[in-house]
């Protein structure tokens, strides 16, 4: 059964989701196959204090076993060594996400550097997430271009002993990751062609790619139905929707 990789919860300012509470969120999941999700509080990209909706995320999700709770972080607020070492201590903390392009810092900074050498000591996964909503759909007034992808083969190129993950990936960038670094990971959320997941195994190897839906800004289905209807062998399916999952994550 999938692991999705890609999920956020909370409300944003631009969208209407339907569900409402992290149980519903879970629920909805659940019944669209999904057997865990890595989840973040969306709360947290536009808030000024991350902390404020991770500290909410993980009292709502006691008893939501299939939920494992994702810490937004940003290395350029003062405390988030100590935030994180306090994170550390819940037992199932296996990543963090990052959003360069919304908390206003360039991957080549020095706080990232510090993140991930934090990171690398703590054996926690990192999750970037290259955009939220498509650049041609966002609010006239709020234009955020995603996270370069040049930035990414840099950052891979100072650590290339760190494997990461990079989240909602156009096509063409996924496919430049596959070419230009050995161990970044991508989702299939944003990935659009004919025959997604045949298309996508051409420039990057099944181990590299991750299941991911990118709900509720998206509809879970589709990302199933990516899967679903690819004509891909079931070893290479099974990779991608939940052993590549358990192995990166530690699941």
């Amino acid at each position: 059964m999938p692991i999705d990789v890609n999920v956020s919860f909370g409300s944003w300012p631009f969208q209407i989701f339907p569900q409402k509470t992290l149980p519903q969120l879970a629920s909805m999941l659940v019944q669209e196959g999904i057997q865990s999700s890595l989840v973040s509080h969306i709360g947290a990209v536009l808030y000024p204090d991350t902390d404020f909706y991770n500290r909410q995320l993980l009292e709502e999700v006691n008893g939501l076993p299939e939920v494992i709770p994702v810490m937004v972080i940003n290395p350029t607020l003062p405390g988030w060594q100590k935030a994180l070492n306090d994170y550390v201590g819940q037992n199932r903390l296996k990543a963090v996400k990052i959003y360069p392009n919304y908390h206003c810092y360039s991957l080549k900074s020095g706080a990232v550097n510090r993140l991930v050498r934090y990171l690398q000591g703590k054996n926690i996964r990192l999750l970037i997430q290259m955009r939220i909503e498509d650049e041609r759909n966002q609010y006239s007034r709020m234009r955020v271009p995603g996270v370069p992808v040049d930035r990414v083969i840099d950052l891979h190129r100072r650590f290339p002993d760190f494997s990461f993950v990079c989240l909602n990936t156009y096509h063409k960038e996924a496919r430049r990751l596959g070419q230009e670094t050995s161990n970044v990971l991508v989702d299939i959320a944003f990935t659009e062609r004919l025959e997604t997941v045949v298309t996508l195994l051409r420039h990057i190897p099944p181990e590299r790619i991750l299941f991911g839906s990118h709900s509720p800004f998206f509809y879970t289905r589709s990302a199933v139905l990516k899967l679903d209807k690819s004509e891909v062998p079931t070893q290479t399916k099974s990779m991608i929707v939940e052993e590549n999952a358990r192995r990166f994550f530690g699941l």
